[in-house]
């Protein structure tokens, strides 16, 4: 039988089974159950999962748990978006849910969220599409937005409000008048779309739209089926719905109750950003975060392909983000050549990976960035400016990871509060690695030939191929040679070599 692959989706206003299988190159959903739960109505209005929303989850992954049996489904991942995320008794929920139904559940940051789903989508879009496309993605509490441009996806942000959160957030502080429904949002997201402005350095010329309610949206315009929906029958659509109170959009598209206040907001909040474009029509690919996970698993090959694909895309948003806080580009090219030559010649020794090397090349390219504000600390500011970065690709927890070798580029690591042991060995690692990078290329004019490295017994040796003095980054070197010898157990040595 072929392996089959059951991806639980716990989001914020329903939890979803999604079984699928390979079919050639194609991947095959063979079934999806949905079972409407609001665990956003509890954790946007309280900020809290109750007791019994907890109860009925459990009861709803057992009836699941039962599915997968009768599929002989052989591997199963369980995920949990944002009500569970912000949730204050998150951890317990979790591990009732995991001593109920034996399932365990991962609970995915926003970044990790929407990156997830933006792979998706980026396999489906034509070249078209890639060439010049903002990319909407309606979470149960989140919003992302991403920029396609000339096939590269350079820009990411993450607004923290929703068409969910919105309504539950209105409800909670009771009644406003549908007359004025649509104003009050556009009032209160004025703050949010001052900073979509800045996002957008320029107008994308396509509206590509994934999330839970656009099928609902799609049917109330008169799309059902169709892969776009016309812009002439969306703006037909708000003009519709904007002043009409949830039981009569209930009553007149016959969707249910409980996803019309939340179908309003949405389509007042999608009718603001379409006028950020300048397309025509809403391309809506159909690409969810479950599919995203089943292919992973699936079609490793293809998957790491993609990977790899927005690992550039990563570096490309970086440069970008440097670029804004007057980096030194050339140099910074320079400190990453040489830190990634370093980290390929020690593998053996570091036992990382693809994204702790990755992590390397970001720290090279965003290191000095804080300098834009202050020469002084400057490490102290680039952790700052980092912490808060929107960075194509990157979830939370490689941000904080990246935020941290900046911080200590310049000065060993040696107890960060919050930081496991093993979080610091990999910092660590990573840090000493910059800095002997930094070491070698300390002057920003000097220009080797060529640097090399080669590890002789208990030794690495790093040659440079130059005709000029290498006097101040041997002293640089030495400076940060006793701390990589406490990291790597190998002594370390900067050597020079003439060039005629």
């Amino acid at each position: 039988m072929k392996k089959r692959i059951a991806v639980i989706d716990i989001g914020s206003d329903d939890i979803k089974l999604t079984i699928s299988e390979k079919r050639g190159d194609k991947l095959y959903n063979i079934d999806t159950l949905v079972r409407g739960l609001s665990l956003g109505e509890d954790t946007f209005l309280t900020g809290r999962i109750t007791y019994e929303s907890a109860e009925k989850t459990a009861q709803i992954l057992s009836g699941f748990c039962r599915v997968m049996d009768e599929y002989g489904v052989s591997e199963k991942i369980a995920i949990a978006t944002t009500a569970v995320r912000e949730a204050a008794n998150m951890p317990y929920i979790i591990d009732q849910l995991r001593i109920k139904t034996g399932i365990d559940i991962e609970v995915i940051d926003n970044r990790h969220e929407k990156m997830l789903i933006n792979k998706m989508v980026y396999s489906s879009l034509s070249d078209e599409l890639k060439a010049s496309s903002l990319i909407v993605h309606l979470g149960g509490g989140t919003i992302g937005l991403s920029v396609l441009t000339d096939g590269v996806i350079t820009d990411t942000l993450t607004i923290f409000t929703s068409a969910l959160r919105l309504s539950k957030q209105f409800e909670s502080h009771g009644f406003i008048d549908n007359l004025y429904y649509s104003d009050v949002i556009k009032d209160y997201l004025e703050g949010y779309l001052y900073e979509i402005e800045k996002f957008l350095d320029h107008s994308p010329e396509n509206f590509v739209l994934t999330g839970s309610n656009v099928d609902i949206i799609a049917k109330m315009c008169g799309e059902g089926s169709a892969d776009t929906i016309k812009k002439q029958n969306f703006n037909a659509l708000y003009k519709s719905v904007k002043n009409k109170t949830p039981q009569q959009i209930s009553e007149k598209f016959d969707i249910p109750l409980e996803n019309a206040d939340v179908i309003l907001s949405a389509v007042i909040i999608l009718n603001r950003l379409l006028k950020y474009t300048s397309a025509e029509k809403i391309y809506r690919p159909y690409a969810s975060i479950s599919d995203s996970i089943a292919y992973n698993a699936l079609f490793p090959k293809e998957s790491s392909e993609i990977n790899k694909l927005f690992e550039e895309f990563t570096v490309t948003s970086a440069k970008k983000i440097s670029r804004r806080f007057l980096v030194n580009s050339a140099h910074a090219d320079v400190v990453s050549q040489t830190a990634l030559m370093l980290f390929d010649k020690l593998k053996k020794y570091h036992g990382l990976g693809s994204e702790e090397r990755l992590l390397l090349h970001l720290a090279c390219i965003l290191q000095n960035c804080g300098k834009f504000i202050n020469v002084t600390q400057h490490h102290v500011h680039s952790y700052n400016i980092v912490n808060g970065l929107n960075i194509v690709g990157i979830d939370d927890a490689q941000r904080r990871i990246l935020a941290l070798i900046t911080l200590y580029h310049n000065r060993p690591p040696r107890s960060i509060e919050g930081v496991s042991t093993s979080e610091l060995v990999v910092i660590a690692k990573l840090c000493v690695i910059l800095q002997m990078a930094n070491s070698i290329n300390k002057s920003y004019t000097k220009g080797f030939e060529k640097t090399e490295a080669v590890i002789r017994g208990n030794r690495l040796i790093i040659t440079v191929h130059t005709y000029k003095n290498i006097e101040l980054e041997k002293w640089s070197f030495m400076k940060c040679e006793p701390f990589f010898r406490e990291v790597y157990g190998l002594e370390a040595e900067l050597r020079k070599k003439g060039v005629m």
